[in-house]
Order: C-alpha cells, then structure tokens, then sequence
C-alpha cells in the first residue's frame, strides 16, 4: 500500500507539471522568508538578514531539483525533454530528416509486408480449438517418407492409439458444383464425421455433421464454407436443408460452417466438407479398400500422454497392422509431427530465408541512416563540442543521440506502416494471378504491428549507438574551433565500420536471395512435374 500511495504522489506531482513547479518555489520562498525573518529578530542588520538566510538555507535550484528528484520521475522529465529536443532539431532540418525517415519507411515497410505474407501462409496458427495441441499422423512408404493412410487404417489408430483424445482423417477432393444454368469447380473435403468436433468448429447457420448417426431418408449432406455461403448463395437464409447438386448427384445443405474457418491448411480455401458416408455414392471403395492411402489424419493429445508415448504407441500399432495386412501395409510404419515440425516439414527453410533477407534490407537501411547521422553529426560538431566543454557528460550526450534515432525510427515506423498497410492489400491480388489461387487473409494485425516497431527501434536504437558514441567522444577544444572532429579512443572508426557493413549485409543479401530464386525454380519445375 505505501509503494502505491507513493506511485499516485508521483503520479500526480508529473501530471500537475508547472503547477507543482510553481508550488514548489513558493514553497522555498516561504522557507527564505521564514529564515531571514528570525536573522532579522536575532538583531541582523535588515539588508544583511536575506543574504544570511540564503547562506544557510543552500542553492533554492538545487534544492528544487533534488525536490522534484524525491517527488516525481527525473528519468521521465528528461526523456520528454530530449524528445523535445529531437523533434525541433528535426524539424530545423527537414531535407535530412526527409530522406533519413524515407529511407527508414522503405526498409520497415518491407518487413511488415513480408512478415504479413510468412504469417499468412505459414505461421499463423488455424483458427480452431488450441491449434498448437494438434498432430499430424503419417504412415512411412518407400525409404521411411512420410505418406497419408488409408480409412480402414484410420479406423484403427484411433480406436488403439490411447495416447491420442481424437483423430480424424481428410482428403481433398474437386467436384463440381452445379446450379441453374452455371457450374462451379470446388475444393472439397471429403472427412471422418468427427472433423468438426474434434477440431472445435460450429456451424455459422444450421449444423455441423458429427458421428452421430444422421437422420435416415436424409442422403448425402455437406457443410457449405462461410465464403460460398455468400458468394456463390448470397448468403441465403434459407440454405439449410436446400438441395443442390455435385457431380449430378443431390446432396442436402445441413450447414454453413464458421465464419473464418475455411480449413485445416493455411492458404487454402474450402468450398464443402462432406462426411464420407457421402462420398460413398461417388466412390465406396474409398473407405474400406487399405490399399487406398489417400487420406491425410490430425490428432489431438491426450491430457497427460507425452509426445515420445504418443509415437512409440502409433509404431506398435503400425507394426501390427503390418503383420496382420501384409497385402496393403508391408514395410509400412507411422511417424508422429507435431503442428510447428509439420509446417517446417511442408515448407522447409523458405519463410525463413525471406525473413533473412528482409531483415538484411532493413539492416542495410538502418547502416544507411546511421552514415547520414554521422554526417549529420560532422555538421553539429561545434554544438557537441560546446556541450561538452560546459559540462555535459559523455553518457548524457549519448542518451541526447540515442532518443533523437529512437524518435527518428519512430516516425519512420509510422511512415513505414502506412506504407505497409497499402502494400499488405496487394498481396492477395498477387497470389490470385498463379496458376493455382490462394485465399490468405494478409492483415496488418497487432502482431504484425508489435513485430515491426519491435525490430524497426531495436535495429534504429543499434545503428544509432555508433554515432552516438563516436561523437561523445569529440575532443572540446578542437571541436569548439569548429576543425576536423577527432575521437578520444579511436576505438571505432564509425564510417569505415558502417561502410563494411553494409558491404557484408549486401554481399549476404544478394547471395540469400539468389539461393531463394533458385529454390522457387526448382519448386515450381517439381509441380510442373507432379501436374504432368
């Protein structure tokens, strides 16, 4: 109680500003008086009783000072101040602030663009009940690789694997959807009748299929995706148990699933979920044949069971299921990959690498911004110098350099968000024009925001410490004479060491991005190949 009674004092003396400055004054007036008073009753002289007081009451400014030391946050009044500073010394000159907060924008605008497009396709966590708990199942083919199952394998792994809460199993299927007068290819799901429930998933309007038997005379039913819902249907109110017709056979509308949902996978987009006691009309033999391994399988862990348990049990059960269906599973085993091993699996090293790289573009403007403070620096040296020979400490002057990069970095932050916000919007556009479109959602959301002022100040706040220290480190005396800026130590050489940083950070940059070009050819000449 008595630190948070102290807190609101402070609170309260920094909020009332000059009015507890003023108080403060009148306060050490008072005390003068008071003391000249009793110099003066004591038979001091009356010009000699201020003088006398004055003595043995101290200096009133440093008794202030210390006074709003013990009363409010020192630390914080200064920040302000120098921030103060920063902004009226940026404003008097706009051509360098102009191009440093541009050069900055350009560099963290990239990040925040190419964080957005990695989050979009490959980190964003799916949104679905505790997304980090699910698991990929695999069985293994030739040389150990990972390979989807079949149903009648699925069926028993979940029944045996005690580890797991749930399992369920999906494959992705095109038939086309047909109405009066046009037709619509689709991505559709054909899925074990605990997808949704296992997953977390309700219905936007009507109802998700479960394993619950379904009503009999109903036929095949599906689960509409939110964005057909509204594209293709209007968002008709009255699609709940509406026939419409797949591949010429009729299927009943039990629901729409919700909104946001639009998959298992990131980057893809959803138009139907159907059970496979539905897809049996188009092809029965899918969930009974085990030499039918088409179907991709997602647990979830049960509370307690550990990861190592977890896929011991899947080899034993893989292993029985050798011996016993020799046929269809000989030399088949089951391996186990959690959610984050899953995506690295899918996607290997590339959202990494593009991250690489555009953390290299915005160190390399960073670098840039720091060669022009260090000009900026050669232009301010008889100010430093004479700051430096009234007194200012060396770690006061760096503080000074430090907030005037940090608000620096700030502004170009801001610039470079709104930057980013119109380049965010472009993404889908570009990934519409590939042969195969992806429906991401690219947001400038606060993770992407809270990332991007993260590495933008701590990257500005770095760069800037060069400058900083090189010039609190200006001898006075020649300083003052306005001659060549000469460092103390000459331990860093702030120019050469920037420029040959930005040669590395250039030579890894064009390296990074060729080896990135190289790996996009030989994924897009491998789906070449997969299509043909």
């Amino acid at each position: 109680m008595k630190s948070m009674g102290e807190f609101g004092r402070r609170v309260r003396f920094w909020l009332r500003g000059s009015e507890s400055d003023r108080e403060l004054e009148e306060e050490m007036q008072f005390h003068l008086e008071m003391k000249a008073r009793q110099h003066r009753e004591a038979g001091l002289p009356e010009r000699n009783a201020p003088l006398a007081a004055q003595r043995q009451f101290g200096n009133p400014l440093l008794l202030q000072e210390l006074s709003r030391d013990a009363w409010g946050w020192r630390w914080l009044e200064t920040f302000l101040q120098d921030v103060r500073f920063a902004a009226r010394t940026m404003g008097r000159s706009k051509v360098f602030t102009a191009v440093a907060v541009l050069t900055l924008a350009l560099g963290i605008s990239v990040n925040a663009i190419m964080f957005s497009l990695v989050d979009g396709i490959w980190t964003r966590p799916i949104p679905v009940r505790d997304p980090g708990g699910l698991v990929h199942v695999f069985a293994t083919a030739e040389k150990g690789q990972p390979d989807t199952i079949s149903y009648p394998d699925y069926l028993d792994f979940k029944a045996q694997a005690h580890s797991l809460a749930d399992l369920l199993v999906e494959d992705r299927r095109g038939p086309t959807l047909k109405g009066d007068g046009w037709t619509q290819p689709t991505l559709s799901i054909a899925t074990s009748p605990n997808y949704f429930t296992m997953l977390g998933v309700g219905a936007q309007t009507g109802r998700v299929f479960t394993e619950s038997p379904e009503p009999p005379g109903e036929g095949p039913i599906l689960v509409l995706s939110y964005n057909l819902w509204q594209g293709r249907f209007r968002g008709d109110p009255a699609i709940v148990g509406r026939a419409v017709r797949l591949m010429d056979t009729v299927f009943t509308v039990v629901g729409v699933a919700a909104k946001g949902f639009r998959g298992t996978e990131l980057g893809e987009d959803v138009d139907l979920w159907i059970p496979i006691s539905s897809w049996n009309v188009f092809s029965p033999n899918d969930s009974k044949d085990r030499r039918f391994h088409d179907f991709a399988a997602i647990g979830r862990f049960r509370p307690g069971a550990t990861l190592e348990q977890a896929r011991a049990e899947l080899h034993l059960i893989a292993a029985r299921l050798a011996a016993s269906y020799p046929n269809s599973n000989a030399g088949r085993s089951a391996i186990l990959k959690t959610e984050f091993e899953y995506r690295v699996a899918m996607q290997h090293y590339q959202p990494f690498l593009l991250m690489g790289i555009v953390v290299l573009v915005l160190l390399i403007a960073c670098a840039n911004v720091a060669n022009l403070l260090l000009a900026r620096g050669e232009a301010r040296t008889r100010e430093i110098g004479m700051r430096l020979a009234l007194g200012c400490s060396g770690v006061r002057l760096v503080r000074q350099l430090l907030t005037e990069s940090l608000v620096l970095g700030a502004v170009g932050a801001a610039c470079g968000l709104v930057l980013a916000a119109g380049g965010i919007r472009l993404l889908p556009a570009f990934f519409q024009s590939g042969v195969q479109p992806v429906a991401n959602e690219f947001l400038l959301d606060g993770r992407v925001v809270l990332f991007t002022l993260v590495v933008s100040i701590a990257t500005v706040f770095c760069f800037g410490l060069v400058p900083a220290v090189r010039l609190s480190r200006l001898s006075p005396n020649n300083a003052v004479k306005n001659s060549a800026p000469r460092a103390r130590g000459g331990v860093l050489r702030g120019p050469g060491l920037l420029v040959s940083a930005q040669v590395a950070l250039s030579f890894i940059l064009l390296m990074s991005a060729g080896l990135l070009a190289r790996t996009l050819i030989q994924a897009m000449r491998a789906d070449l190949d997969r299509k043909s």
